[in-house]
């Protein structure tokens, strides 16, 4: 069903939409009907918002890409919005290509810095133990962010939550209540990627600041 109002490579991108492909003109050669086709697209509607006119595309049957309309009543609502959609859709895309996640809510610091403060502690010869201890008590800064953020006491929640990973769990904390939990169970996962890239920061950051 074809559009008046598609302009430039708008007709390209609502076939797209449904899996079809536009025409003009002539059929190219070795072109078959069903590649001329729009079947799939549904109905089309021109709406008005405000100077501009949107084609909305409906009751698609095989859909491959999406528009998101944000609307807002002023221009920082807008860009939030956006924001937050931005970082939503790239969370989801991290998670997709590393087919891994890591249990949130300051789960992976806890055992991270647990783990540096323990066997990597003991593993470690002469000056190089302070190194790992401050960057074991570094990896604590997300927890006790999340605590004080939380309203609650700072020491207190960290060495919940560090007994509670002592016992082989794992140990988030609950900003409703302060006390830990297991953020798996909850569904509170962080990137893989992200806690990677983290980390290469800091280390790089380290490395900076000691060749100074």
């Amino acid at each position: 069903m074809p559009s008046d109002h598609t302009k430039g490579r708008k007709p390209e991108h609502s076939a797209n939409y449904g899996g079809s492909h536009t025409f003009s003109g002539k059929p190219r050669k070795g072109e078959t009907a069903a590649e001329r086709s729009w079947e799939g697209l549904g109905s089309f509607m021109n709406i008005p918002f405000g100077e501009e006119k949107f084609t909305f595309v409906k009751d698609i049957k095989d859909p491959k890409l999406v528009t998101l309309l944000v609307k807002g009543p002023n221009a920082h609502t807008i860009q939030q919005i956006q924001d937050t959609l931005h970082d939503g859709l790239r969370a989801v895309k991290n998670a997709l290509e590393d087919e891994a996640l890591i249990p949130g809510a300051g789960a992976f610091e806890v055992s991270c810095s647990a783990h540096l403060s323990g066997p990597v502690k003991q593993a470690a010869r002469g000056r190089v133990k302070m190194g790992v201890q401050a960057f074991a008590d570094a990896m604590l800064i997300i927890p006790k962010m999340c605590a004080a953020n939380g309203g609650f006491d700072v020491q207190d929640v960290v060495v919940v939550l560090q007994d509670e990973c002592a016992e082989g769990n794992i140990a988030g904390i609950d900003l409703q209540s302060g006390k830990p939990f297991d953020p798996t169970v909850e569904g509170i996962w962080d990137n893989y990627h992200v806690k990677r890239q983290m980390l290469h920061s800091w280390y790089l950051d380290s490395k900076l600041k000691g060749s100074e």
